[in-house]
């Protein structure tokens, strides 16, 4: 059967709608929101052309903790792009999400702080022991 139209489906085995009922279309996102290790998540308004560094930007750009390799688009029906993601272009409804980095390259001084505390409660530790048994 062939249907002309939303009219031809009345009456017919396709007629899903009861009186009353209505259909919505949600308009199309004019925009790409931006989420993750940014200085600003946003929603950034959507221009033909341009593409992921265009929205980092206008967030302000990446924190020192961002993957920067880790980058990833979401697009509206669940699918992720993540590979020369940077180069490409976005499109309206698009997430950008910047993970925070995985590496430990640079994350020396909370080590340092850490095993210096254990330490220092060890030492005291010692100290306290030492005392007592004197």
């Amino acid at each position: 059967m062939k249907l002309e139209g939303p009219e031809g489906m009345i009456g017919s085995s396709y007629d899903l709608l009861a009186n009353g009922d209505r259909i919505e279309m949600p308009k199309m996102p004019a925009s790409v929101l931006v989420v993750g290790s940014v200085r600003n998540s946003t929603a950034v308004t959507w221009q033909k052309g341009r593409n992921v560094d265009y929205c980092l930007d206008q967030t302000s750009g990446l924190t020192k903790e961002a993957g920067k390799n880790e980058i990833h688009v979401i697009k509206p029906d669940g699918s992720a792009v993540s590979s020369f993601v940077r180069v490409r272009d976005v499109d309206p409804g698009d997430v950008v999400m910047v993970p925070p980095s995985t590496d430990t390259k640079g994350r020396w001084r909370p080590l340092i702080r850490d095993v210096a505390q254990i330490f220092g409660s060890m030492a005291l530790g010692a100290a306290a022991l030492f005392t007592i048994t004197k």
